[in-house]
């Protein structure tokens, strides 16, 4: 049986695209050396280390105004954002921790760097490399509007909207000069594991407020800790059950959550325990039980 030989075409066609054609992330990580900038310029080792004020980033005139800042895990890793604004132009910048993990650092870098629809990865590699690895969008002759930097464990994503001329390179490699002056080779003792998590009453009746509270080792410094709940949290017999009615410091070194039972039952509080100063979390979990 004879095939039509614009079938054949087709089928060859079809088998290079499985088999054989590049992807444009792997010409894109041949463009910019990316497995060779790896293995050259990654440090061993996590970063641990609060990241600075960001309106205070050398690059910027006092006239930028800090107007938001976000916590939170995203892909097992602690995200943080903030928003600066001077007029109508932005800045966001995104910092992410992977907690010493290297790979998920790496994939996770590739899998920013490549969200995109166009049919090539817009990046190109900085002038002047920052990091391990660092690309960035802009147009010939101009300065980057969005800068992305990969090094040991963290990744930094800045970009600009807006007319005015901004140095985003400059507030880049200042970022990266920190974060790299606080990489050690073990972040595991620096989790900010709770030495106790207490719920009183142990089992809350329904109408009745309980509390979880957090103790954390080590001298009391206010504000130091952050709690939030996670996802997980709020399975359908959780929402039933409680509802969160404020939130109050106690001691400097504990961290207090307040509910209301609401039906009897058991609910999980799933959490990140969050340190401001090191910028490592821990995710935990707590068992409500409810009685009638």
């Amino acid at each position: 049986m004879k095939m039509n030989p614009l079938n054949v075409g087709i089928l060859f066609m079809v088998c290079l695209s499985l088999f054989g054609q590049e992807t444009r992330l792997d010409r894109f990580k041949k463009l910019i050396d990316f497995d060779a900038s790896i293995e050259k310029y990654s440090k061993a080792g996590g970063m641990v280390g609060a990241w600075p004020d960001m309106s205070t980033a050398p690059a910027l005139g006092s006239q930028w105004a800090l107007v938001n800042q976000i916590i939170n895990v995203k892909d097992g890793a602690l995200f943080q954002s903030w928003g600066l604004k001077f007029c109508d132009d932005t800045i966001e910048v995104v910092c992410l921790n992977f907690l010493g993990n290297h790979n998920n650092a790496i994939q996770w870098a590739l899998s920013f760097i490549s969200s995109t629809t166009k049919p090539e990865i817009p990046y190109l590699a900085t002038r002047n490399r920052i990091g391990a690895v660092s690309v960035e969008s802009r147009m010939p002759n101009e300065s980057p509007d969005a800068i992305f930097v990969y090094q040991t464990d963290y990744c930094i994503s800045i970009r600009h909207y807006g007319d005015s001329l901004v140095d985003i390179e400059s507030i880049a490699q200042w970022l990266n000069s920190y974060a790299e002056s606080k990489v050690i080779q073990d972040v595991r003792p620096y989790q900010p594991v709770p030495q106790q998590v207490v719920v009183t009453p142990g089992l809350p009746k329904v109408g009745q407020e309980f509390e979880i509270l957090f103790q954390m080792p080590g001298e009391p410094v206010s504000g130091r800790y952050v709690v939030k709940e996670t996802q997980g949290s709020h399975i359908p017999i959780f929402m039933d059950q409680f509802t969160a009615v404020g939130r109050e410091g106690l001691t400097p070194e504990s961290l207090l959550e307040v509910f209301r039972a609401k039906k009897p039952g058991k609910g999980l509080f799933k959490y990140m325990l969050m340190d401001r100063y090191t910028s490592q979390f821990y995710l935990g979990e707590v068992e409500i039980d409810v009685t009638p």
